[in-house]
C-alpha cells in the first residue's frame, strides 16, 4: 500500500511515491507515522529486490540505494490506530489531497 502525487517539498525536490514505514502507539499519549516520500516507484522497487536478494554486489558499491525523504507526522491520538487508518490520515493533508492508491 502507497499513495503516489507528485509533492514539491521546501528543498524544491519532488517525490512522488510515499509509503508508510512505520506506526507507533504510545498508550493514551499519542501516534506517530513515519513516512517515506520516493523520487519514483522505482526507487521502492530497488528496496523491495535488495530485500529479496536480487542484488549480490551492493557492498562492492554497484547499486546505490534510492533517495527518499523521511518524515514524522503526529495525528491525533488514536488508540486503534491501523495502517489503513494512517493512509487515511495522510489523505487529509494539503499535500497529499487526490492522492491514488497504490
Amino acid at each position: 500500500m502507497a499513495l503516489k502525487k507528485k509533492v514539491t517539498a521546501k528543498n524544491g525536490i519532488v517525490t512522488e511515491y510515499h509509503r508508510i514505514a512505520m506506526i507507533s502507539v504510545e498508550v493514551n499519549q499519542q501516534n506517530t507515522i513515519l513516512l517515506y516520500s520516493y523520487l519514483s516507484e522505482d526507487g521502492r522497487q530497488i528496496e523491495k529486490d535488495y530485500a529479496e536478494g536480487k542484488y549480490k554486489d551492493i557492498d562492492s558499491g554497484l547499486i546505490s540505494f534510492p533517495y527518499y525523504d523521511a518524515q514524522y507526522l503526529h495525528p491525533d491520538y488514536d488508540g486503534t490506530m491501523t495502517i489503513v487508518k494512517a493512509y487515511e490520515y495522510l489523505k487529509t493533508l494539503p499535500e497529499f489531497e487526490g492522492a491514488e492508491d497504490v
